[in-house]
């Protein structure tokens, strides 16, 4: 339950009346369809059925986020020194190697705020995403070997140029579903 009733009692109504059906995607106006797990799986989180089709919804997902583009950009904790970086050189945003950024040598609660409820949320929310570092580049976890150039990728060994990926080894120029992979 959400602390504001007017909105529970909105999306229960939408959630009851909600039936498999095709919908027209509001972006692109392709047909998709909503099945009943579709509709268990949104009553489970408490959110109304999506507007989207399922490929807009990736793109607007993934709209803010780069997995492809390399970028030479000044690391702002010690070094000030070039790094590779999916951040674009002219980006306000701070960038730590992945090194420092893993490491215990700086603390997120440094850069935490109180909430001003009398601000616009995405306002304050900007002003700290400008405020805080970001991670050059993105691999979950410590356990990526020998792998230059990547990003987004896990628990990952002799990778080059990659992105999006869990497990992998030996694997050199992978994107994501719909690219070619070479090996």
């Amino acid at each position: 339950m959400f602390k504001t009733p007017n909105f529970d009692n909105a999306l229960d109504e939408i959630l009851i009346n909600l039936k498999p059906q095709q919908k027209i995607c509001k972006q692109c106006s392709r047909v998709f369809d909503i099945f009943q797990e579709d509709i268990e799986f949104y009553h489970k989180l408490q959110v109304p059925a999506p507007s989207l089709c399922l490929e807009c919804r990736k793109q607007r997902r993934f709209g803010f986020y780069n997995n492809i583009l390399k970028f030479y950009k000044k690391e702002d904790a010690r070094t000030n020194e070039k790094i590779i970086s999916t951040f674009h050189p002219d980006s306000p945003y701070k960038i730590y190697n992945l090194e420092y950024w893993w490491s215990d040598k700086w603390g997120g609660e440094d850069y935490g705020k109180d909430y001003n409820f009398n601000k616009p949320f995405f306002e304050q929310f900007q002003k700290l995403s400008l405020a805080i570092p970001h991670s050059a580049i993105t691999h979950y976890g410590k356990r990526v070997i020998n792998s230059p150039y990547t990003v987004s990728i896990l628990d990952s060994k002799n990778c080059y140029l990659s992105g999006l990926g869990a497990r992998l080894e030996n694997i050199y120029y992978l994107l994501t579903n719909d690219t070619l992979v070479n090996r």
